[in-house]
């Protein structure tokens, strides 16, 4: 030891910046844990490089001691994975209670048993209150602990505690309120496990708790000289006096800008975000400033000082930024947003429209009144005929609320709102409101036709109905065939028919009742001829000429002539039934033909002929 003081006399005479230089990068701060500087809710924060352990039964009062954290059972503040090196120290302001009866935990890496991985600082052995302080390490397969010679922890004091460890040489040494604690003089065990996650407050995050107020921690990242802690001590002690003087903390600082959200149109209230501070700010305040321009000057917006903005017929075209101020007991620091897109103007509330009436018949031309409902700003509200409606040729006689629409066929029409923009809105257009104009009901339709004939095709014919359609008709039943507006019987009797007039663009279509026609039976063709005048004993043939088929009788003064009772006229023949006459005396006869038809739709018939007088044989027989 004494060889390498002289050298390092003989350096620091040699090279005179050597000694400062060590002295400058000895006591480097790697970890601080300070309650003066906590939020008072959620996780602690490391000052020094942000970890963030998360506290479990663990209290916090902000005017004790400048901020204490109080652990009762169970109470531990648990960090993440954190490499402390092979120099480190670690420095504490405790106040034991007397609720421990074993081991106090103030910071430890692995949990209990003297092998485990990683180091425990504590004070009290095992299951005594012997305010012994207390290092224990292991390696997985050995463990050592160093414990100072006699009890320097006292309860119910604050007092400064500080632990180093090297594990090149293995020494620790402990100090209680700056100045070394004599130990046992124990070594490390070789290698213990520095990168691990960490507790204050228990061992391995489940044991052996501290029950203590614990007050600012440092971990540095080298062995700590005397001179170090004892300038460590001195820097904090003043907090834990019987009356404390309290850190000036150092003023808010921004790492995170502020943002604004919110939608960038007027009327629409925008929010500030504080964005993210160090130095635990107490409040924030706020002032919005516009610009014509994104990269414009900004000017301060008179009373616009909340942490929200309603955005104004001032702020259209223009952009707005905020800046907001942290301020804690060290100051105030500002720090502005960027700016937001332009502002524009707002979109209207539901602009809707409602008709006084919904629909018509034909014709096709009604007078409206229109209402509308919602929109916003000061814009004249006109309307027009949209496209989209089934109707034909739709169009409104103006834009005004009270126009007639009219259209050229049946169909709906489709009426829209518009609210014209003004200063502070966009425009705005309804949904479109439905007008139907329907077909008108015609007028009743009824067949005029009640009559025919057999044999006779007849024209059916209406009245009423307004559509401009032809009719078609259908037999219902009967004996009837229609095609177009013939009817055709195909025997005599009653034929029932409809008619159907369909739709055109202006009326409905209709159908007519059932209406009967009477089908009358036809009247036979009946014609007669002799092949020459009577006379007396000489034969003449009478010919009876029909129309359709059937039986004739011939007929000399109503009665029938022999051989001529029954004669036949069919296609056969050509419709000609013959009976030969031979007259049987001189005088005057009448001849009369009586026909049976075969079709029951044709009417018997009878033809008479006149009086002959039979005349007198001329010539021998």
């Amino acid at each position: 030891m004494k060889r390498v003081g002289i050298l390092l006399l003989a350096l620091a005479a040699l090279t005179p910046s050597f000694l400062s230089l060590y002295h400058a990068n000895a006591a480097t701060l790697l970890i601080t844990v300070d309650p003066n500087t906590y939020s008072g809710s959620g996780n602690v924060i490391d000052s020094t490089s942000g970890l963030s352990g998360t506290p479990s039964n663990v209290t916090y009062s902000a005017s004790t001691n400048c901020g204490v954290f109080s652990f009762a059972a169970n109470g531990q503040i648990a960090f993440p994975q954190t490499n402390f090196g092979s120099q480190f120290s670690i420095s504490a302001w405790v106040k034991p209670n007397a609720s421990g009866s074993s081991i106090q935990t103030l910071i430890s890496n692995a949990g209990a048993n003297l092998n485990t991985n990683g180091f425990k600082a504590y004070w009290n052995s095992w299951q005594t209150t012997d305010r012994k302080m207390i290092v224990e390490n292991g390696n997985g397969s050995a463990g050592s602990a160093t414990v100072s010679t006699s009890a320097v922890v006292t309860n119910s004091e604050w007092q400064h505690l500080v632990y180093t460890f090297n594990t090149s040489t293995r020494a620790i040494t402990m100090y209680r309120n700056g100045t070394a604690v004599t130990t046992d003089s124990t070594l490390l065990v070789s290698n213990p496990n520095t990168n691990q996650a960490w507790w204050l407050g228990a061992l391995g995050g489940n044991s052996y708790y501290m029950y203590a107020q614990l007050g600012i921690v440092k971990i540095y990242s080298t062995v700590l000289t005397s001179a170090e802690v004892t300038s460590d001590y001195n820097s904090t002690s003043a907090r834990y006096a019987a009356t404390p003087t309290c850190p000036t903390p150092a003023a808010p600082s921004n790492s995170v800008a502020p943002s604004i959200s919110g939608t960038t149109s007027y009327g629409s209230i925008l929010t500030a975000a504080n964005g993210t501070w160090s130095g635990s700010p107490t409040g924030y305040t706020y002032q919005w400033a516009r610009a014509s321009t994104s990269s414009g000057t900004y000017s301060d917006i008179s009373g616009a000082t909340s942490q929200t903005y309603t955005l104004t017929a001032a702020d259209i075209g223009n952009y707005l930024k905020v800046n907001v101020t942290a301020t804690n007991a060290g100051g105030s620091t500002a720090a502005l947003s960027s700016a937001t897109a332009q502002i524009s103007k707002a979109t209207q509330a539901t602009l809707s429209a409602s008709l006084s009436v919904s629909s018509k018949t034909y014709p096709y031309s009604q007078a409206l009144t229109i209402t509308p409902s919602g929109g916003s700003g000061t814009g004249a509200t006109t309307y027009a005929v949209v496209a989209g409606g089934s109707a034909s040729g739709c169009s409104l006689s103006d834009a005004s609320a009270t126009p007639t629409l009219t259209s050229t066929s049946n169909g709906t029409c489709f009426i829209q709102a518009t609210k014209a923009a003004d200063s502070n809105y966009l425009e705005a257009t309804s949904a479109s409101a439905t007008f139907t104009f329907n077909r008108a009901t015609p007028t009743s339709l009824s067949i005029t036709s009640t009559s025919g004939m057999y044999t006779q095709n007849l024209s059916l014919t209406t009245t009423g109905g307004q559509s401009s359609a032809s009719d078609t008709f259908s037999v219902t039943s009967g004996p009837c065939t229609v095609s177009g507006s013939l009817l055709t019987p195909t025997a005599n009797g009653t034929c029932y028919v409809t008619a159907f007039r369909a739709a055109d663009s202006n009326f409905s279509a209709t159908n007519s009742p059932s209406t009967a026609i009477f089908i009358a039976k036809a009247v036979p063709n009946l014609s007669y001829s002799l092949s020459s005048s009577p006379v007396y004993r000489q034969t003449t043939t009478i010919s009876l000429t029909v129309s359709t088929a059937g039986s004739i009788k011939f007929l000399l003064n109503d009665k029938a002539i022999p051989g001529c009772q029954s004669k036949v006229a069919n296609a056969g023949n050509g419709y000609i039934a013959t009976c030969s006459w031979k007259p049987a005396a001189r005088s005057y006869v009448t001849l009369a033909m009586q026909f049976t038809p075969t079709n029951t739709s044709y009417f018997s018939g009878r033809i008479n002929g006149p009086t002959y007088l039979v005349a007198a044989r001329v010539g021998t027989r």
